[in-house]
């Protein structure tokens, strides 16, 4: 899961506070799911069932108060060149909490999947943006072994603080360094393979089209770019306002990729989660 996060609209305080209360739903729709999994096979009475609805709206109250705290916007420091806000998660430790409750604890599986697409080979050198607590890059690095290298970009500080103490405890070299997608410090054709994994949905169009640019620069040619994200919410997922505060088009951003110069586009479902892989070669 990923700390860089721009976004585009009105403000970026609006859009903030909007992405706040998305996520809170979000969280208090889960928890209350789980709350009531006993009863639904007859273990509770109603009068219990109903205090486990009221102790997940609390939860979800609680997680405004964290989240305001776990969150900040960022104003001309993370502004691209059309004059778009960004936003910058800094709480490290309650994203991952967040994560774990959204995938109903299959991260782990859900990185296998984005690894599956991404193929890695030994030895090759793979640049993961937005990598936030680093969880794909450190899987990652097991991939392409001691030969390879694997390099992790993120916006936040303390995003990349939290990831390198796992990269240690994981006993795999990874380098992290602070940046946005669309400005990679990094020189031409330099990487096998460059992975955007659910970020795209949280960047202006305009953005993203810079974030293709500057990974197309940094891949060698022949190298891949893999991004993962979630599609336009649809049926059940848009009437709960799952994903509403922003999807990705799979098709139109293939189309955005063939534009700006890469061959090969292919779009396929990850199979979990209503998420799509857009993969390219330079």
């Amino acid at each position: 899961m990923h700390g860089l996060r721009h976004v585009h609209g009105p403000s970026a305080g609006s859009r903030l506070g909007h992405f706040r209360i998305i996520l809170v739903a979000k969280l208090a729709f889960v928890i209350a799911l789980l709350a009531l999994v006993p009863y639904w096979t007859g273990l509770l009475s109603w009068a219990v069932a109903l205090h486990a609805v009221l102790v997940a709206l609390l939860l979800g109250l609680g997680a405004v108060a964290l989240f305001r705290h776990g969150m900040a916007t960022q104003g001309s420091a993370h502004d691209d060149a059309h004059g778009n806000a960004g936003i910058t998660i800094h709480g490290a430790a309650f994203y991952d909490l967040v994560a774990s409750v959204m995938t109903l604890g299959r991260e782990r599986r859900l990185r296998e999947a984005m690894l599956g697409v991404v193929r890695l080979r030994p030895g090759e050198a793979m640049l993961d943006v937005a990598c936030g607590t680093g969880t794909l890059a450190i899987a990652a690095a097991g991939e392409v072994g001691a030969s390879g290298e694997v390099v992790g970009v993120d916006a936040s500080k303390e995003m990349l603080e939290r990831a390198t103490v796992r990269a240690r405890r994981a006993g795999v070299v990874v380098q992290f360094r602070q940046g946005t997608a669309q400005s990679l410090s990094f020189p031409d054709a330099h990487f096998n393979v460059v992975t955007g994994t659910l970020m795209l949905h949280h960047i202006s169009p305009e953005a993203r089209a810079a974030f293709a640019r500057e990974a197309r620069r940094v891949l060698k040619p022949g190298g891949r770019l893999v991004l993962i994200d979630f599609g336009v919410a649809s049926g059940a997922a848009k009437l709960f306002g799952f994903h509403s505060h922003g999807g990705v088009d799979p098709d139109h951003a293939a189309a955005r990729l063939q534009e700006i110069g890469f061959a090969d586009v292919r779009v396929s479902e990850l199979g979990m989660m209503g998420l799509y892989a857009i993969e390219a070669k330079t």
